[in-house]
């Protein structure tokens, strides 16, 4: 249905089995890592080739607002939608969406979709 895949970046797997369930059952592909460095990785393996990045703020190696300023810097067309439970959004929001933990389904989707409407 979607050209392009999501790449989901989580350190909890319980976290990212959500939203990977969650994004699947739109149609979408999903592609994973469990922290910043094997984002990092993933994304110049697909030379950018992403549809959007979905990114817990607090991943171990490469945070997600580092990893989201390296992808904007990098490939700027490429949205970045930052996860986080405990982080004040204004610290990272830099162009990037926010969706504050705990979510549900409906709002993860809303948030994906209005990023891929607008990019």
């Amino acid at each position: 249905m979607f050209d392009l895949p999501i790449l989901l970046v989580d350190d909890e797997p319980q976290v990212r089995s959500f939203v990977k369930t969650v994004l699947l059952r739109q149609g979408f592909r999903v592609v994973e890592a469990d922290d910043g460095l094997a984002a990092f990785s993933l994304i110049q393996d697909f030379h950018g080739r992403f549809s959007l990045v979905v990114s817990d703020i607090g991943v171990p190696h490469l945070d997600g607002a580092a990893l989201s300023r390296w992808v904007k810097q990098h490939f700027p067309s490429v949205p970045v939608l930052l996860l986080s439970g405990g982080a004040d959004p204004l610290d990272y929001m830099e162009g990037n969406a926010f969706l504050p933990e705990p979510f549900c389904a409906a709002q993860l989707i809303d948030a994906v979709r209005t990023l891929l409407s607008t990019s």
